[in-house]
């Protein structure tokens, strides 16, 4: 979805509250915001600024679907399906080099040694690190060579 509607943005936002089991005064309180502001996000008089979206992050919110209306869940799965090479990408141009191309085995590789590294000093997936973490370190180590 490309342009998504104040209003379409605000009624998911609400959408993730209820899937989250929380109330409106719940996520006021962790935002820091008067709960008159977040009733216009909800209702969408009011456009939510990028800098509370990615603290609805950590309190469960998925803000790939209050943006999109596309969950992440589906963008992770159109992601897995693009490195299998079943498909290309439904949400645009492809991020990632074909299949085919030196580079994908380069990055994937640089991925996984990133990875390793992350075990050999004992820490654990999901715990100690994710996978955006491992993208970013990749990232940092390729643009230092």
């Amino acid at each position: 979805m490309v342009n998504a509607s104040l209003e379409e943005i605000g009624k998911r936002i609400e959408l993730e509250r209820v899937r989250l089991n929380l109330k409106s005064l719940d996520v006021c309180s962790k935002l820091d915001i008067h709960p008159n502001t977040y009733r216009n996000y909800e209702s969408g008089k009011r456009d939510i600024p990028a800098s509370l979206l990615s603290r609805l992050i950590y309190m469960g919110f998925d803000v790939m679907y209050i943006l999109t209306g596309d969950t992440l869940r589906d963008w992770a799965n159109d992601l897995d399906s693009v490195v299998r090479g079943d498909e290309k990408p439904s949400f645009g141009r492809r991020l990632l080099p074909n299949r085919d191309e030196t580079r994908y085995d380069e990055a994937l590789e640089r991925l996984i040694r990133v990875e390793d590294t992350f075990q050999k000093a004992g820490a654990t997936s999901n715990e100690d690190y994710t996978l955006k973490d491992i993208v970013q370190m990749a990232l940092i180590v390729s643009t230092s060579k």
